[in-house]
């Protein structure tokens, strides 16, 4: 294209991740609320771009954290818009492995990120995770946008909320 009217487009296939040190995977999701992409709006060449690139992953994806062990992975993205506006589009979906959240280890019994907002990258988050701690099963759903989190907690044996969540606290 010109530079007042241009594609990029193309594919990406990632085999294998790594992700810088991160305190917790809450960090992580408040980290990516923030803009990916900033972009000069004085840039006339970025300016008339429009973004059309597949992003998707090996059939299991190795991701490699400060946060994670045996994390496996399948993405299947697809980054549009602008650079200044970008959206993502798609699923990324975790089919094992062992986290890090408010400092407590979890094993990911199930875990799905969606981006389905066509005019911003806004991830929506379901993950089912289980713990054990003093002999007590823990599992946790975490549900929603990283502005509106929504964390539910049960027990096996069953304990009120406040109890699992002082477990949780100070183990």
């Amino acid at each position: 294209g010109t530079s007042e009217n241009s594609v990029l487009s193309g594919s990406v296939s990632l085999i294998r991740a790594n992700l810088p040190p991160l305190p917790d995977l809450g960090s992580l999701v408040a980290a990516s609320s923030r803009p990916a992409i900033t972009v000069e709006q004085s840039n006339q060449y970025l300016r008339g771009i429009h973004l059309d690139i597949s992003i998707e992953s090996a059939q299991s994806l190795e991701v490699r954290t400060s946060l994670a062990r045996d994390l496996q992975t399948s993405i299947d993205l697809r980054l549009r818009g602008t650079p200044q506006l970008p959206s993502l589009l798609g699923s990324v979906t975790v089919n094992q492995g062992e986290i890090e959240f408010f400092g407590t280890r979890y094993t990911i019994d199930r875990g799905e990120v969606l981006f389905s907002n066509p005019l911003k990258i806004e991830p929506n988050i379901d993950l089912n995770l289980e713990t054990r701690i003093r002999g007590i099963v823990v599992n946790l759903t975490v549900s929603g946008t990283p502005q509106k989190l929504n964390l539910s907690y049960r027990s096996d044996p069953p304990l009120e909320s406040g109890q699992i969540v002082a477990l949780l606290a100070v183990g």
